[in-house]
Parts: C-alpha cells; sequence; structure tokens
C-alpha cells in the first residue's frame, strides 16, 4: 500500500516549484506519455527542461533582438537555485515560503517585457489601423459600443487606437465578437481558462462586424503600460 504525505507547508513548496517551473518554461513539468529514467531525479529532469527553456529564449530574443528574463545569466541562476530549493526530496529540507519571498529571484526586479504581457488579457484592446485612420477608429468605437462594453478611456498614437474598457471581461468580449462573431471557437478565448494565444490576430471569418479585409488587427495591452502610452 502506497502511503503518501500529509498536506503541509512542504508540500505547497514543492506544488508552487512545480508551478513556477510551468510559467518560466511554458509547458507542463511532465507531459502525458513522457517517461523519466528510474536513475533520474526530478531535479535532473528539472535542470533539462531548464536548459531547453534557455536555449529556445535566446534563440527567439536574438532572432528579435529583445530581452528577456529567462536569458539573464545571473536572474536564470537564481530562479534555478529556487528551483532546486523548493523540489528538494527531503521535505525538511525543502525551502518555506518565508525563506522564498526573501530569496533574490522573488526580490529582484525583473525587466519588463511588453512581448510577453502582450498575451495576457487586459481591460485594454490595441487596434493598429492599417488604412485611413479617422475612418477606422470611427469605425472601432461604433463597434465596442454596439457589443455593449463600458468604455472608460480612448488614446491614439499614430495609426494605433487604444480603447480601456471598465473589466478585463469587456475587453475579452469585444475581442471576440471582433475575431469570430459568428461563434466559431477559432481564436475565442475566455478569462476563465488557462490559454495561448498569439500576439497579435487578424479578424477572420464572415458576418455583419467581421468580415474578410478588415482594415485593422487587434491585440491586448497592459493595463500597466497605460499610463506611459
Amino acid at each position: 500500500k502506497t502511503t503518501y504525505p500529509a498536506p503541509s507547508f512542504p508540500c505547497d513548496m514543492w506544488a508552487f516549484g512545480c508551478l513556477l517551473l510551468e510559467a518560466l518554461a511554458g509547458r507542463k513539468l511532465f507531459r502525458t506519455g513522457e517517461i523519466i529514467q528510474k536513475d533520474q531525479s526530478i531535479l535532473t529532469h528539472v535542470e533539462i527542461l531548464l536548459q531547453e527553456t534557455r536555449s529556445q529564449q535566446s534563440t527567439e530574443n536574438n532572432t528579435s533582438n529583445i530581452s528577456s528574463e529567462c536569458t539573464d545569466s545571473t536572474q536564470f541562476d537564481q530562479f534555478r537555485d529556487l528551483l532546486a530549493r523548493c523540489l528538494t526530496k527531503c521535505p525538511g529540507e525543502r525551502i518555506t515560503a518565508a525563506e522564498a519571498l526573501l530569496h533574490p529571484a522573488i526580490r529582484t526586479d525583473v525587466t519588463f517585457s511588453t512581448p510577453d504581457s502582450i498575451l495576457l488579457p487586459s481591460p485594454i484592446l490595441r487596434f493598429t489601423c492599417h488604412s485611413d485612420t479617422s475612418a477606422t477608429i470611427d469605425k472601432i468605437y461604433e463597434k465596442c459600443l454596439t457589443f455593449g462594453a463600458k468604455i472608460v478611456d480612448t488614446k491614439l498614437a499614430g495609426n494605433v487606437y487604444c480603447v480601456q474598457f471598465s473589466r478585463v471581461k469587456d475587453g475579452v468580449s469585444v475581442r471576440n465578437q471582433l475575431m469570430c462573431p459568428s461563434g466559431a471557437p477559432r481564436n475565442r478565448i475566455t478569462v476563465y481558462e488557462n490559454v495561448i494565444m498569439l500576439n497579435k490576430a487578424t479578424p477572420e471569418g464572415e458576418g455583419e462586424n467581421n468580415k474578410k479585409g478588415e482594415d485593422f488587427t487587434v491585440d491586448f495591452y497592459p493595463l500597466e503600460l497605460w499610463p506611459s502610452l
């Protein structure tokens, strides 16, 4: 009979370590069908995932000429150390929550990355106009009102038009209506699911509010950057 440890703070730190790794690596700790060799410890598996992540992020950032917290050597090593201390096999030797809050990986400021944060749903939608900006803005504003969303503020910078709604749910709803008004699941998201979204989506399909050849693209814009826009 297998005996499992009772819920405890060390168990919570193990779970935190697993979630932290998945957030850093962008994948499940253990994928379906993935086999861990008998002589391979959990930390060895974690190290393999971290190296894959570091290599992938370095390649992407060199291509797009952007920086990332995952490719900074010092910060990467700090996260590696924190993960190792969270995933220590012996529960009594694991880092505590209080100690984790003082760990350099948690206390060190991380450079805000717009390419990363743009993936997260927010109450702000950024519309990039590809034709007559003035006419396109009027059409976008009318569509947003048609969808019943409460608009708090708007900002215009060149051909980029940003609309802030009162709730994240409104921003998600408007984006869904613009991307797939007919109810097709493609590109549709909700605020209640874990989703992976493209940085930018172009309206597709046919319908009253979404015809092919739309003259703008739309994505989410980070609320944290709204004051400086």
